[in-house]
Parts: C-alpha cells; sequence; structure tokens
C-alpha cells in the first residue's frame, strides 16, 4: 500500500511537469518545432534547435507519464479507487494521439484548448486519487447538508474560470507557434474572464466564511482553504503584471502554473470536505463557530 501512495504522488508531479513542459512549448513558440508525429522531422531524433528540442522534450515526458500511470492503474487494479486509477491511465494515454492531431491541423485553437483541458481533466483525477489514497477518512463525519451543493458550486466556478482562461491563452500573443489562428478577440475573451475572475474571488470569500462555521474541518482543511487564497492573490498579480507588460511569455507561462496549482488545490480541498465515503448530513438547525 506504502508503494501505491508514492505512485499517487509521483502521477501527481509528474502530470504537473507535463502540463508546465507543454506550457512551455506554447508560450515559446515551439509548437510546431516538431511537424510531423510521431516523428521529428521525418526523424527518430529531433535537430539540435532550440524549437525542436522543446518540443521533442514534451514527447518524451509524455511517454514517462504514460508508463507511470499504466503503472498506477496495475497496482491500483485491486484497489476500491481501481477505476480511477484506470481512467487516469486512459486520459493521459489519449494526450499522446491528441497531441498530434493538434500538430496535424497546425496548432488550430481548438485542439490547443484540448490538449490543455484534459491534461487538467487528468491532474484533477490524480489529484483526487491521492487524496483518497493518502487521506483515507477514518470514521463518518457529520456535515452540514448545504456543505456538498455550496463545495461542489464553488468547484464547478473554479472549472469554468480555467476554461475561460484557457480560450484567452488561445487568443493571445502565445499561441504555440508564428501564423497560428486565435480563437476570438484577446480583448473580448479577457473582459469575460476577468469578470469571472472577479466573481470568483466574491465566491472564495462567501466559501471561507461558510467553512468557518464548521464544527469539525481537521488540519488539512484550513491549510487548503489559506493555500487558495495565496494562490488566488498570486494568480491575480501575475495576470496585472502580464497585462501591463504587455504578456511577455515567461510571465504568460507563470500565469498558467499557478493556474493549474490553483485548480489542484481546489480539487484536493473539494475531496477532503466530499470524502469517497458518504458522510451524513447534519440534523442541527445551524452552524457552530469553528472550534480553536
Amino acid at each position: 500500500m506504502r508503494r501505491y501512495q508514492t505512485l499517487t504522488v509521483v502521477t501527481v508531479l509528474m502530470t504537473l511537469l507535463l502540463i508546465a513542459i507543454g506550457s512551455t512549448v506554447r508560450t515559446t513558440g515551439s509548437g510546431l518545432g516538431c511537424p510531423d508525429w510521431p516523428l521529428c522531422h521525418g526523424n527518430a531524433t529531433p535537430p539540435l534547435a532550440g524549437h525542436a528540442v522543446i518540443e521533442f522534450s514534451n514527447r518524451i515526458l509524455a511517454a514517462l507519464v504514460i508508463l507511470t500511470t499504466l503503472a498506477l492503474a496495475y497496482r491500483g487494479w485491486r484497489e476500491p479507487q481501481k477505476w480511477l486509477a484506470f481512467a487516469i491511465a486512459a486520459g493521459t494515454f489519449a494526450q499522446g494521439p491528441l497531441g498530434g492531431i493538434t500538430i496535424m491541423v497546425d496548432l488550430h485553437p481548438v485542439a490547443v484548448a484540448s490538449h490543455f483541458l484534459l491534461a487538467i481533466v487528468v491532474f484533477s483525477l490524480s489529484t483526487i486519487l491521492l487524496v483518497d489514497v493518502r487521506y483515507p477518512p477514518t470514521a463518518e463525519i457529520e456535515r452540514p447538508a448545504w456543505l456538498r451543493p455550496v463545495t461542489l458550486a464553488f468547484v464547478a466556478w473554479g472549472l469554468v474560470l480555467i476554461v475561460s482562461g484557457a480560450i484567452v491563452t488561445t487568443s493571445s500573443t502565445h499561441p504555440g507557434a508564428d501564423g497560428v489562428k486565435r480563437l476570438y478577440s484577446l480583448l473580448d475573451v479577457t473582459y469575460w474572464h476577468v469578470r469571472i475572475a472577479a466573481v470568483f474571488v466574491a465566491a472564495l470569500a462567501v466559501f471561507l466564511f461558510l467553512l468557518s462555521r464548521l464544527e469539525q474541518t481537521g488540519r488539512r482543511v484550513p491549510r487548503l482553504a489559506w493555500t487558495v487564497v495565496g494562490l488566488t492573490a498570486l494568480q491575480i498579480m501575475i495576470g496585472e503584471t502580464q497585462w501591463r507588460d504587455q504578456l511577455p511569455w515567461y510571465l504568460v507561462w507563470a500565469h498558467v502554473m499557478t493556474a493549474t496549482l490553483l485548480w489542484g488545490t481546489l480539487i484536493a480541498l473539494g475531496r477532503t470536505l466530499l470524502p469517497a465515503t458518504a458522510v451524513s448530513p447534519s440534523r442541527a438547525p445551524s452552524p457552530s463557530p469553528a472550534r480553536a
């Protein structure tokens, strides 16, 4: 079981690293560094040129992540979360042909966004599995009836924020290569993305207030909640700075990665509040202040 726990941690870290490398490919304009797939310029190895090396490095890491998730699915087949581990492996494997299609359609923005969002889905499932395996609930905990719908609604709005951010990035100055089509007008999609982010911040404040009314949260819930606050603040600062500095690639990359870390923390918080085992809703007429 301990090896399986370690494997879940490795899967999350490698999936995060793959998103980081993929974001590097896009923001540095290396998306067509290898214009064919699965070869690179017709060869099994890339030419020693910057864009080709960056793009091919992403493929090598993707292959390693596929092997890792296959090991996860094999090792977890007799575990209660076997279907979750299988979904992680299947989603990771699907990234390969989807990446190839993305190159074949010359980085069409819909394909690029789909490639990124599938990586986010795999990262989310890996995070859920990590929480389930490393921090299984030891006993049934009473929760107020409002917690499940409120938590799901807040996480869902976080997903809306991630999707809108993906639309912005495929409409921005870093589409993956020179001459690549943009999805929409950058100013138009940024207008809506900023307003979605503002609603997210307001919802976060309300969500934190409601969490403070829970009697039993454990140590991880406050830590995860404040991590969400910190990453949200950092994301706002990076977003404002990158816009004022006319979207340099390194700040766009930092913005994408901070968003990914924020989303992963939000998923971990949601799974901690709503574990896999059923919890009984509280019959109390009103929530009580949090214990010190």
